[in-house]
This record gives C-alpha cells, structure tokens and sequence, in this order.
C-alpha cells in the first residue's frame, strides 16, 4: 500500500513476472487480503507494532497492534453419503509415477479427485 506524508492510501505496489508497478487510486484504496494477508500486507506498507516492522527493516508510518488477535479457528465439516457406482482407487495407483506426473503438469487424473483419500467402508463394515 502506497501511504503519502498525511498516512492516507494512494495505491498500491506489486511485483508481477519480475516487474515493480505502482497503481495510483482516484478515490480510495480498499485492501483485502484476508485474514493473513491483511495484517502482512499493512506491515509490509509500515502499519503494525513498532518494534516487529523495525526488526525487519521496514519504516514505521503507525504503531499499531496490526495481527496480535490473529486466532487460528478450527471447524471440522462431516459428510455422510452414500455412492452408488463408486470404484476404488488404491494408494498404489495414486501414488503412480504417471498418475503423480499427469497431476503435477496438468492437474487432472487420479489425484486430482476431491475425496481421494476419504475413508471409505464398505457395506459389510460393522457400525
């Protein structure tokens, strides 16, 4: 974030393929980065704790407590369903030098499935 001598936003700074830009606002600079990039990137411009942007060289525009709240929140989503044509896919499989290649280049096949390493029990598993 470009911050001018007054500390109000006027654009933004980024690196794009090796190359520095500079983009100017007309109006406002909104700045959403969610919940990590937020606090980095105002450190980054010179807006968090004095003494974390000193340590790493960065000018200090405002002290401010920039992602000391920061909270890891940890929710689990349990899915119950039941495939009617499913077929199996083995560790052996996915773990294949051509399946692991076509994913790497491409992002397709095998290991590109949504639930390839779900849990799956069969209708003879006791509950």
């Amino acid at each position: 974030v470009l911050i001018n001598n007054d500390k109000e936003a006027y654009g933004v700074r980024f690196e794009k393929d090796g190359d520095i830009y500079d983009v100017r606002a007309r109006k406002e600079v909104i700045m959403s980065g969610g919940s990590i990039n937020s606090p980095q990137i105002l450190m980054l411009s010179g807006i968090g704790p004095k003494e974390h942007l000193e340590n790493f060289g960065i000018e200090v525009i405002a002290d401010l407590p920039v992602g000391d709240n920061l909270q890891d929140h940890v929710g689990n989503v349990l899915l119950n369903f039941e495939a009617k044509h499913a077929e199996p896919i083995f560790l052996t499989e996915a773990a294949s030098p051509s399946n692991l290649l076509e994913y790497k280049l491409h992002a397709t096949g095998t290991n590109a499935l949504m639930f390839l390493y779900s849990v799956v029990f069969g209708t003879d598993y006791p509950s």
